[in-house]
């Protein structure tokens, strides 16, 4: 069977060799014209630096000094970010607003999805180091590509700033919030305690009974505990308030853009890119080539070879009849030989026999 495939595939090869020439020579053809034809593109870069131990971070305790199992860089993991936000549709829009796309997201939601794509294929993202990241935008306008990198360079600190302040602003509530309820425990159990020693003075001659001198070192624990709880809110409410104090600040040192996207002047368009998109209507046009021989071999049912009628018809062969063809020159109209007729003289040596259609040599008979 994997004989009759091998002969079959072998046979729809040469036989159609001439076809899949053809569909890789016009893909080729195709791909060189829409390569010429196509729209230049223009490309904007900006460079965004990331400082996760600044001096600000040191003085405050801010660093964020990721475990030693994370082996992502800085860098990285601000390219996941990014990536992670361009998802959304809130941040999506947020970088379209500071764009001259921003009249379309009025539209109808389908456009508004549509201009959302769009503007996250224009965007590619790559590391410089551990610290640097390099955004990248590809448009035919030059002014849209060096928008939308600016737009999202931008976004990204701004959000940075709003999450860290919010988180701030939060933690700073909370603690304030709960400064109240402690101050009020905190009287509870110094009145308690000054309630208790009125009720039950220190006598003169003799020292408390062993229940009071339990029952005030308790309501005294009371008391010291209070103080406790009050004193760490306040402190964690002072920390909430110097991280909001700090939170812009340490945002804008830590996010430092290096390159500021500009305007391109000249297009994008190399060589290298012009033979990739070539090569790439060439390897269609190949595969469109195999595909015709495939097909050929796979609907193509004549019996072609001995084996064929031996395995599919289970009958025995007898002979093959090779078909030779004569070389093309031979094959032109002038290149045939045409036959010559000559004259011949015949001489008869035997009797005549008019039964056997030999009659005599005579004048009239002999040409």
């Amino acid at each position: 069977m994997v004989r009759i495939i091998l002969l079959k595939l072998i046979e729809s090869f040469f036989q159609m060799l001439w076809l899949a020439t053809i569909a890789i020579i016009a893909m080729t053809a195709l791909g060189f014209y829409w390569a010429q034809n196509k729209a230049p593109t223009y490309t904007s870069t900006g460079t965004l630096y990331i400082e996760k131990d600044s001096l600000l971070a040191s003085l405050t305790a801010a660093s964020s000094e990721m475990p030693w199992w994370v082996t992502k860089t800085p860098a990285e993991r601000t390219i996941a970010e990014i990536e992670e936000l361009l998802a959304t549709q809130s941040f999506a829009r947020s970088a379209l607003v500071r764009t001259d796309f921003a009249s379309l997201l009025e539209a109808e939601p389908k456009e508004v999805d549509a201009t959302i794509d769009s503007f996250r294929q224009m965007l590619s993202m790559s590391t410089l180091g551990e610290k640097t990241v390099r955004i990248t935008g590809t448009s035919e306008d030059p002014e849209t590509a060096q928008q939308v990198v600016d737009a999202v360079l931008d976004s990204y600190v701004e959000w940075k700033l709003i999450a860290d302040y919010q988180e701030s602003v939060v933690a700073q509530n909370f603690f304030a919030e709960l400064i109240g309820p402690y101050q009020d425990d905190l009287r509870q159990a110094r009145n308690d305690l000054m309630l208790f020693l009125q009720d039950y003075p220190e006598p003169n001659n003799s020292e408390r009974p062993i229940y009071e001198r339990m029952e005030i070192a308790r309501l005294e624990a009371e008391v010291e505990r209070a103080e406790w709880r009050v004193d760490e809110t306040k402190k964690n409410e002072e920390s909430a308030r110097l991280a909001l104090a700090q939170s812009e600040a340490l945002t804008r040192q830590t996010y430092t853009i290096i390159d500021v996207p500009q305007v391109p002047l000249e297009h994008s368009r190399s060589m290298t890119a012009v033979v990739i998109d070539i090569a790439i209507f060439a390897v269609v046009g190949v595969a469109m080539g195999v595909a015709i021989i495939l097909l050929n071999a796979i609907f193509d049912h004549t019996f072609r070879f001995a084996l064929d009628v031996r395995k599919t018809l289970n009958l025995p062969v007898l002979a093959v009849v090779v078909t030779a063809k004569r070389p093309w020159r031979d094959r032109l109209p002038w290149r045939r030989k045409r036959p010559v007729v000559r004259p011949v003289n015949v001489t008869q040596t035997s009797e005549p026999h008019p039964a056997l259609g030999v009659l005599p040599q005579t004048k009239s008979n002999v040409k």
